[in-house]
């Protein structure tokens, strides 16, 4: 192993991308400080070619040398890097994470300000910003679900000891008791009625100063996160597959059956047609008025809640594993991605799950286009920001900000350490199966070469 120490030239047999032979090069003072230059030496005197990766040509056979160079932009060797022969998948840039004392199973709460809110099954909330924790508050028990941030910088947030509470700047304004725990994520309706769920049973309504408006039955329990429509309607599930649409008043407007358990909040698109799962499989389309429009079962439960695109494409995942889109109740595409959470939906409809595998993955139109990597199972739906950051907690008690790397890796951390990566520029590190360029890590690969 060589230190690392910066050098002006290193040129190395080294076997990258699968190719025998390679080496690198770092380019003189001369040539562009972004890029460096691969060379191809020979395997067994026969002519090197490059194939394996698309965007990297061969060396013409015009060339007067069969080992003339090809000079690559670091940010295209990146992404060729992280490319495989069957999937071409790349790698996403974790920005920052912020290390709790418990796992985060919840969706991140995020605020116009740029704080990000989790809540950890140690007990607590914790609002974050830019990687820092800015305050902890601790309930007295765990945190299942995603707190909600109000206008004025309240975070509502409901607990296993059965508790809603009401937090600002880490301080208790008020909590509110159930007979029974939370894992219920609360929304917040236009006059500022705070609704959430209980294992009591009960849906209830509370006003901002903690005073209970009215509770309503449901016949068992309310793991659904309620959401409420244009008319401040609210819309939530039960764990007897029952959909309720509940009016602001407290009186059920109308109940629909759809299966098994409903433990996810339902979801409404620009046309008020109404989406949710069920654990026994179904994802059920609904009018505003409770009618089913459509019903299709896919196998293992659905137990998060889905996304709909602009063009009323709804994403879910499954159980048992799997991404889907759905059209008018036909699946348009499958992914094969053991997603453990619910999807989220950019703008270009690139769906973000988390995996048990300790990824976060990105998939469009089925195929799985970049991951990244965190230190444990991911359980936590991610949030996208309006830049583009996506937001996920992991069973590794961290919470990470991450992102596809754009080729700007000034603020890139380690996954795992949660460590700055910064390295000089003209910094060259070779070890027996990478290569570091400043900052920028090159492994090898083992796959062999594809062929034509």
């Amino acid at each position: 192993m060589i230190n690392n120490e910066p050098v002006s030239s290193v040129n190395k047999s080294f076997n990258l991308f699968g190719w025998g032979g390679t080496k690198i090069k770092q380019e003189s003072a001369s040539q562009p400080q972004d890029s460096v230059r691969i060379e191809t030496g020979s395997n067994n005197n026969q002519e090197p070619v490059l194939k394996p990766f698309p965007g990297l040509s061969a060396p013409s056979s015009k060339s007067d040398s069969p080992q003339e160079s090809q000079a690559v932009d670091i940010s295209k060797a990146m992404d060729m890097l992280f490319r495989n022969d069957e999937s071409e998948i790349i790698s996403g840039v974790t920005l920052w994470s912020c290390e709790t004392e418990g796992a985060i199973t919840g969706a991140p709460g995020l605020s116009d300000s740029g704080m990000v809110y989790a809540g950890s099954d140690d007990y607590s909330i914790y609002a974050v910003k830019d990687g820092k924790t800015e305050w902890k508050f601790e309930t007295g028990g765990a945190v299942k679900a995603t707190p909600c941030a109000g206008p004025d910088g309240t975070v509502y947030a409901g607990s296993k000891d059965g508790c809603l509470y009401a937090v600002k700047d880490g301080k208790q304004l008020w909590k509110v008791q159930t007979e029974k725990e939370i894992l219920s994520s609360p929304c917040i309706g236009k006059d500022g009625t705070i609704y959430v769920g209980s294992a009591d049973r009960n849906l209830y309504a509370i006003d901002n100063q903690g005073n209970i408006k009215w509770k309503v039955p449901t016949g068992y329990d309310v793991d659904s996160s309620p959401i409420t429509g244009p008319d401040n309607t609210i819309y939530v599930g039960n764990r007897d597959g029952k959909l309720f649409a509940i009016g602001e008043d407290g009186k059920v407007k109308w109940k629909t059956k759809l299966g098994m358990s409903i433990s996810s909040a339902p979801v409404m698109d620009k046309n008020g047609n109404l989406y949710a799962g069920t654990l026994d499989g179904n994802i059920c389309s609904l009018d505003d008025k409770g009618k089913v429009k459509w019903k299709l079962h896919i196998d293992g439960g659905i137990s998060n809640s889905p996304a709909v695109s602009e063009d009323g494409t709804v994403y879910v995942t499954a159980d048992k594993g799997g991404v889907f889109a759905v059209n008018d109740g036909k699946i348009k595409w499958q992914a094969n991605v053991h997603a453990l959470t619910g999807p989220c939906l950019s703008p270009d409809n690139t769906v973000y799950v988390g995996s048990s595998d300790g990824n976060l993955y990105a998939v469009k139109k089925g195929k799985t286009i970049w991951k990244s990597e965190t230190g444990g199972a991911i359980n936590s739906t991610p949030r996208m920001d309006s830049q583009g950051t996506i937001y996920v907690g992991s069973n590794d008690f961290k919470l990470y900000a991450i992102r596809l790397d754009d080729g700007s890796r000034e603020n890139e951390t380690n996954s795992l350490s949660g460590e700055k990566n910064i390295q000089p520029e003209n910094t060259i590190k070779i070890e027996e199966n990478s290569v570091t360029i400043g900052n920028i890590k090159l492994e090898r690969r083992s796959a062999e070469p594809r062929s034509e």
